[in-house]
């Protein structure tokens, strides 16, 4: 509650400064103010003084100085009233909101870097293996210093620069071990589910693992809490173990051994080990094979071995020396031992004219490459630098499995689940897991003939150990290093800030970046809820971040808003007489409408967040 109060009291300071510009320059201006209000609809409480109502509304989405003569239609023209001022005069009103919103953001930006505001660092974690990142070869553990010509101080810039920028990006970086800093080109993609570019890269993590706990699960009868410090994991350091790692140790269903450091209300920190016996709970259904994982998704072209092999993305490989590959470890083991030339046999989509086979399937053709490798040294650092997928659905069941029994046979494709028509691994995973009793009938490909079999698929049993382990994200504290360096640094940060909604409205408008993805009232006071827990000087930041948003979108020309106020006041200006009554109200309804319409819509987004 107290969190809460500070942040409705911040939020509505950047408002109040905002309403106070205007306030201030309609005063400087001779013109009669009647109310100053912090947010809009009736009036909670205020007083009264010099013939101005100072109020506190109830819906705190905004709030307005009303001045005398403002509205159209309001009647004859009397000194003091706002239609009496010239046009300069009415500008600067009308701009003055903006004005002290820019003014508080750079305060605001230099006041918390002179302290120090702590941010995720522009260092990359985990880089996804076939992403944009690590097919430029970026590492994990790289410093990330520039995106473009722009400076990169957190890691939310880098997502930021990335979701606002092309599909080419240069990036400055300081990989781990080196001095000197290199150029990248980066190519993104654009993610249809969350709405913007991405370069598949996380934010680093701290090296201490820490427990979820449920208290009524098998880790919670056997002693462990919650935010117990991870420290073995059967003998395993949990520090060196990544997520993979980490996930295989508790597929077995089998009874684990745990050593967890605790702190206690003092701060003493105590040792427990402790076993914990898995519940064994129903999964989804399984047929009992695994995917071809010869499909190559991407490649690293910055590795001269791979360059010169001559392998594309989308190559399927079927054989190498002469031995059938189904899986990245049949891979691996034909080129364990090789020096020399190496005969691959692939199967490659062919030129989009070809179009597709009698199956409806893409055509392909087969190739033949001579891939020279020095040795196995050079050969696993090749294997490293390819990125595998599935191969459609190219199965390979697993001995005395429900698939091998019912006579599937490596590499067979398996086309149909019932009538349900198959393309990729994932259609195939969500159709067998779909299945209510495991019974099933499934067309397989093989040879080029269709095979129809039945096969009764298993249900999985999961074990559940009741914990998850999770790590918090590494923070760094950006401080300025003076007054002039904060000042600095706060006119950068207001000025990019501003540069940033710019481009985030063009590329919404563009279709760059998906309009699911503005926030709105909901969104700004969970935010803020969750950034005052690292500190005043980062909800600090954060309301310059916000003034410079409502500076930016005050600034758009929509009548009600400051910016359509400025246009007509330019028209005027041009065409040497105000802009008529009737089409001031029907531009002012439709702004009004479409401002609604716009809060509607952000608070559908809000809310959807919520509950996803």
């Amino acid at each position: 509650m107290v969190n809460l109060i500070i942040v409705l009291l911040g939020i509505g300071a950047v408002i109040l400064v905002h309403e106070l510009g205007h306030f201030l320059a309609a005063r400087y201006a001779g013109v009669r103010v009647e109310t100053f209000s912090i947010g809009f609809g009736p009036r909670l409480f205020g007083w009264k003084r010099g013939g101005v109502d100072y109020r506190v509304s109830l819906i705190p989405l905004g709030g307005y100085v009303k001045m005398a003569g403002e509205e159209p239609g309001s009647g004859a023209v009397s000194e003091g009233d706002l239609g009496s001022k010239t046009v300069g005069q009415r500008l600067l009103i009308f701009s003055a909101g903006v004005i002290m919103n820019f003014l508080f953001a750079l305060v605001g930006f230099a006041v918390a870097f002179s302290v120090g505001v702590p941010f995720r660092p522009p260092v990359l974690g985990r880089v996804v293996k076939g992403g944009p990142a690590w097919e430029a070869g970026i590492s994990e553990g790289s410093r990330v210093l520039a995106v473009g010509e722009t400076r990169v101080l957190s890691f939310a810039d880098i997502s930021t620069s990335v979701a606002l920028g092309g599909d080419r990006l240069v990036f400055t970086i300081l990989p781990p071990g080196e001095k000197k800093p290199r150029k990248v080109e980066v190519h993104p993609y654009f993610d249809k589910t969350t709405g913007f570019n991405r370069i598949l890269v996380e934010p680093p993590m701290e090296d201490k693992v820490f427990l979820h706990v449920d208290p009524g699960g098998p880790a919670g009868k056997a002693g462990l809490k919650e935010g117990d410090e991870l420290l073995l994991v059967d003998g395993k350091d949990a520090r060196k173990l990544d997520s993979k790692a980490l996930a295989a140790l508790l597929e077995n269903p089998r009874p684990i051994r745990l050593s967890v450091a605790r702190k206690d209300k003092s701060g003493r920190v105590s040792r427990r080990d402790v076993t914990v016996k898995p519940v064994l709970k129903d999964g989804p259904y399984r047929m009992g094979v695994q995917a071809l994982t010869r499909k190559i998704r991407a490649l690293r072209l910055t590795d001269p071995l791979v360059t010169r092999s001559g392998l594309r993305k989308g190559d399927v490989i079927l054989q190498v020396r002469g031995k059938t590959v189904y899986t990245r470890d049949d891979l691996e083991k034909a080129l364990s031992k090789v020096r020399g030339t190496v005969i691959f046999l692939v199967r490659r989509p062919a030129a989009p004219a070809r179009g597709k086979d009698e199956t409806g399937r893409d055509s392909f053709r087969i190739i033949r490459l001579n891939v020279t490798i020095p040795g196995p040294a050079a050969a696993k650092e090749f294997l490293e630098n390819l990125a595998f997928d599935p191969d459609g659905t190219y199965v390979l069941p697993r001995k005395d499995s429900p698939a091998a029994r019912a006579g599937i046979r490596p590499g067979d494709r398996i086309a149909a689940v019932g009538s349900r028509p198959l393309k990729e691994w994932k259609d195939l995973v969500a159709a067998v897991s779909a299945s209510r009793d495991g019974r099933m009938t499934v067309q397989v490909e093989r040879g080029g003939k269709l095979l129809k079999m039945t096969l009764l698929a298993e249900r999985m049993k999961l074990p559940d150990y009741g914990f998850q382990p999770y790590s918090a994200f590494r923070m760094e504290k950006l401080k300025a290093s003076g007054i002039p360096d904060a000042f600095v640094l706060g006119f950068t940060n207001s000025w990019g800030m501003f540069k940033q909604v710019y481009l985030t409205l063009k590329k919404i408008l563009s279709g760059g970046v998906a309009a699911k993805n503005l926030g709105g009232p909901i969104m700004i006071v969970s935010t803020s809820a969750s950034l005052i827990q690292q500190g005043l000087m980062k909800f600090l930041w954060f309301l310059a971040v916000v003034s410079v948003n409502l500076c930016f979108l005050n600034l758009l020309p929509i009548p009600i808003l400051d910016g359509g106020l400025i246009l007509f006041l330019l028209i005027e200006k041009i065409k040497g007489s105000p802009v008529s009554e009737r089409v001031m109200v029907w531009a002012q309804v439709a702004g009004l409408a479409l401002v609604l319409g716009l809060v509607i819509f952000v608070t559908y987004n809000d809310i959807l967040r919520l509950i996803s």
